[in-house]
């Protein structure tokens, strides 16, 4: 049988929580016991007691808490909610979406991955995060383009087997935000566009000539940009950054020099902490 969660409840635990951070702010008098089922609150005029069924559902919640709130605010609603429901797929896939939006760590997002990925594995929205979680590394969802480093050639072909593996399996496939089998068939045309204009693009001013092998700092900066890449996503930032990190010591490029600022703003510092707190 499937499982659904409710918006009262939803709502319930950020009434809740709001209160509980900021008493002074309390936006509801109903006091709440979230150890009990069916406690009862009084909803805001703006949302009703519908079910959580289906991602229409879902983007109909968070747009109307958007509206009003910080939607970083629904993650531990959302994670409260999963350690309560452990197989509700859906649930999962959306809490994962939410947090590479609000730009929490791939390495907190991916056990989420793995979780759905071992309760649904064939599941096309399954595919669709583990698309999300791939695409980062070279989708600007700005300018809705993709620019493929030659290192991440192999990566982006797998992305867009995934990507087709969605619509093989579901083709008219409707997923979050409204997102279509359609769209996702556009994604799967520009990740060819990308990937030939990768295999042709000239090396960066980093490598060496064509035809001539790498050599000294050339060969290490190489050799520390592809190790970045590959362990950010087997292994997450933590792991990954002191390689992006090392490479932009040496040489230089423009996409990896975004991509290390993006997931390792908070590394050194972080780092740093955990360096302190073992010193004591």
């Amino acid at each position: 049988m499937r499982r659904f969660v409710s918006v009262g409840f939803l709502w319930g635990f950020l009434v809740w929580v709001s209160a509980c951070e900021h008493p002074q702010n309390q936006m509801f008098s109903s006091q709440i016991d979230m150890s009990r089922r069916g406690s009862k609150v009084e909803l805001p005029p703006y949302l009703t007691d519908v079910v959580l069924d289906s991602h229409a559902a879902y983007d109909q919640l968070e747009a109307d808490f958007r509206a009003r709130h910080a939607v970083r605010d629904l993650v531990p609603a959302y994670e409260y909610l999963r350690a309560r429901r452990p197989k509700d797929v859906l649930l999962a896939v959306r809490s994962a979406m939410l947090q590479l939006e609000t730009k929490t760590p791939i390495q907190q997002i991916l056990p989420i991955v793995d979780a759905v990925r071992e309760l649904a594995p064939d599941a096309p929205d399954t595919h669709y995060l583990v698309s999300l979680v791939t695409r980062v590394l070279f989708y600007d969802p700005g300018t809705r383009i993709y620019v493929i480093p030659a290192e991440q050639v192999e990566n982006a072909a797998r992305l867009k087997e995934t990507l087709q593996t969605i619509v093989d399996k579901d083709p008219q496939y409707r997923g979050p935000s409204g997102v279509t089998a359609d769209d996702i068939r556009k994604h799967i045309k520009a990740l060819d566009t990308a990937i030939a204009a990768a295999n042709t693009e000239s090396p960066t001013d980093a490598q060496a000539e064509p035809g001539r092998p790498l050599t000294g700092e050339a060969l290490l900066f190489q050799k520390e940009r592809v190790a970045f890449y590959e362990t950010l996503e087997k292994k997450g930032a933590t792991d990954a950054c002191p390689h992006g990190q090392k490479a932009l010591t040496v040489g230089s490029d423009a996409t990896l020099s975004e991509h290390v600022a993006k997931w390792c703003a908070g590394n050194d510092r972080n780092s740093a902490s955990q360096t302190g707190a073992g010193s004591h």
